[in-house]
């Protein structure tokens, strides 16, 4: 950060001379020039700007109380103590804490202080061999690594010991109780995944030569059938609800409706539709580009005239003038592509349309795509294409949501004779 303070953007938000005079004394000298224009190019608002140099002061002032010399020497336990000693009332305070952890995260950001390291309890050394083991030996990436971290770390902390004598005294009793216990709290696919990490674990202390017996049968088999539950999707009349309660007069109105029509169209998922970029867009050949996700395949889909225009209003209308080349940004600070649940831009409208779906979530809009396809008779290939499955196996669960169709299939009830 910069260690001149500029004096015209400061003056630019604070005119008291006093209040300057001030702000130029505290140990947050150096760095006010930086922290503004850090805020601005953010797009935090001038209000958010004045508060936050306003806390950052009288937080620095009580750390010069306190013996501290230097912004680096601040920590997240002196804000603490700072908010215990001068009590305020609770909306104050929340505000208080609020522009304190940005003033923290933006002098971390610069250097100023050191980042924030969580300090981890020591992972068991078997733990640790075994992670090696799954890189080295079994190509495993990361991810997946940790999946199997987390579930071998369980199954150790419920033995209540790590030791390879204690381990090599395993028995098929304690292991079926350990995976009774925990596939209760677990979803469908995480149980799997917990079995086959046990599975993998266990022939690993075999080939070390800690487990003398294979015990690898004693991990319970829990069933999983493909295709053995309906498609989870909001019927398209609740769809249309929800996007004629969107007010389009609005700057959040105009984007939240060009998403949530992209949404019902494509039926892609949420993670490609913030990762839509402008040049994703040809508005020469009315198409638009869908990037992959999942492992599966980016697709090239039609441009519809509906979804175009409403594109067209928000872009115009609607997207804020920020160097991002994600179509789809932030309307409040700080500024940058939309990120996190796209529930929680459904959900309010969902309400306010009076709908309930079964799941608020993006996800049942892709179902709902896909069901909508192919009721209007279009091919499973086809739907693949669209939604970017990998294989048109992940495609037939939605030939069960095709009533029609399953009539035709179904035999004709034998008659009986009275």
């Amino acid at each position: 950060m910069q260690t001149k303070i500029c004096r015209t953007i400061v003056d630019e938000y604070f005119r008291r001379k006093g209040f300057r005079r001030r702000l130029r004394a505290s140990l947050l000298s150096p760095y006010w020039n930086d922290l503004i224009a850090t805020m601005r190019s953010r797009g935090y608002s001038r209000h958010v700007i004045y508060a936050t140099i306003h806390h950052a002061l009288w937080f620095s002032e009580f750390a010069a109380e306190m013996g501290v010399v230097t912004a680096s020497c601040l920590t997240d336990k002196l804000v603490v103590s700072y908010h215990e000693t001068r009590p305020q009332h609770p909306r104050m305070a929340k505000e208080s804490r609020r522009y304190l952890k940005l003033l923290m995260d933006i002098l971390r950001e610069h250097g100023v202080m050191p980042p924030v390291t969580k300090v981890l309890p020591p992972a068991p050394r078997i733990l640790t061999e075994y992670l090696r083991f799954l890189v080295d030996h079994r190509g495993i990436g990361d991810r997946t690594t940790e999946c199997h971290r987390v579930h071998v770390e369980t199954f150790l902390q419920s033995l209540g010991s790590a030791d390879a004598a204690f381990l090599a005294g395993l028995d098929p009793p304690t292991i079926s109780r350990f995976i009774t216990t925990r596939a209760s709290v677990l979803c469908r696919s995480e149980r799997k995944l917990m079995c086959a990490a046990l599975r993998i674990f266990l022939r690993f202390l075999q080939l070390k030569g800690i487990l003398k017996q294979d015990l690898i049968t004693a991990v319970t088999v829990i069933p999983s059938f493909k295709l053995d539950r309906l498609p989870r999707g909001i019927v398209w009349e609740d769809i249309q609800k929800i996007l004629a309660v969107v007010d389009r007069s609005t700057v959040v109105g105009r984007r939240n409706y060009a998403l949530l029509l992209v949404l019902a169209t494509y039926g892609i998922r949420s993670g490609q539709i913030c990762t839509l970029r402008l040049e994703d867009i040809d508005w020469r050949h009315d198409n638009i580009r869908v990037r992959a996700a999942k492992g599966g395949r980016t697709t090239v889909l039609p441009l519809q005239p509906t979804v175009g225009e409403a594109l067209v209003d928000y872009l115009r209308h609607g997207r804020p003038s920020w160097p991002f080349r994600e179509v789809f940004l932030r309307i409040r600070a700080p500024m940058g592509p939309l990120r996190g649940n796209l529930t929680n831009i459904i959900k309010p409208y969902a309400r306010k349309a009076g709908v309930a779906p079964p799941s608020f979530g993006p996800h049942s809009w892709r179902h709902a795509c896909a069901t909508r396809m192919l009721a209007h008779g279009q091919t499973l290939k086809t739907i693949r294409d669209v939604l970017g499955h990998r294989t048109i196996e992940t495609t037939f669960i939605y030939t069960k949501v095709d009533v029609g169709l399953l009539r035709q299939a179904a035999l004709e009830w034998p008659e009986t004779l009275s």
